[in-house]
């Protein structure tokens, strides 16, 4: 099968010229020495990786929190339900085939997510409880990662949460807890890898 690649642009972005002073072998001056004719080439840049927080994980730690004292740690739910909405902005979004959301629901979402935050800041000021520094540790690492907490709402091609890369490991790492942490043999691994990758790839397609 014949491959294919991006063709040359006659306007390139960007233009570098090599013109060394001296010769990177024997050190002789290059000066009046002839120019060498032009080279093309293409360079692609891979794209930046896009890291974000798993949204299932951290509504786990903020109903940790909020069950431990409903009355005291009401910021833990409002920060829920604004994640909750967030999500389902960004599902509409999604389809929609809307690129991004609209810069005034960003903001929206954005304060509500810091005005929660504060509120549990001001709820725990000075309490030694062993929740309370829990519910202060949390609200320190969410307002320190707020933009890969909220990645899957400034780019809705961002999932909410990574269970689904969870779930396709998970078979393995229960196979390893119930076989000691090893195949008997490699044709054996080899097989229950192929049958894993099918099953997910059938119920990604589903």
């Amino acid at each position: 099968m014949a491959g294919t690649t991006r063709a040359m642009v006659d306007d390139p972005d960007g233009i570098r010229t090599a013109d060394p002073s001296l010769c990177g072998d024997c050190g002789f001056p290059l000066a009046g020495a002839p120019r060498a004719t032009t080279r093309r080439h293409q360079i692609v840049e891979p794209p930046p990786p896009l890291h974000a927080w798993c949204g299932a994980h951290t509504l786990r730690d903020l109903r940790s929190i909020h069950d431990g004292d409903p009355d005291g740690q009401l910021w833990a739910e409002a920060m829920a339900t604004t994640l909750l909405d967030a999500h389902h902005a960004a599902c509409d979004a999604r389809d929609t085939a809307q690129n991004a959301l609209a810069p005034e629901a960003v903001a929206f979402i954005r304060n509500h997510y810091r005005d929660a935050l504060a509120r549990g800041e001001t709820d725990n000021h000075g309490d030694l409880s062993s929740l309370a520094h829990d519910a202060r540790t949390l609200i320190r690492r969410m307002r320190r990662e707020e933009d890969m907490i909220l990645r899957f709402v400034v780019d809705p091609t961002v999932p909410f949460s990574n269970n689904q890369a969870e779930r396709a490991v998970r078979p393995v790492k229960v196979q390893q807890r119930t076989s000691g942490g090893c195949w008997r043999t490699l044709a054996g691994l080899v097989d229950f890898a192929v049958v894993q990758s099918y099953l997910s790839t059938a119920a990604n397609g589903a």
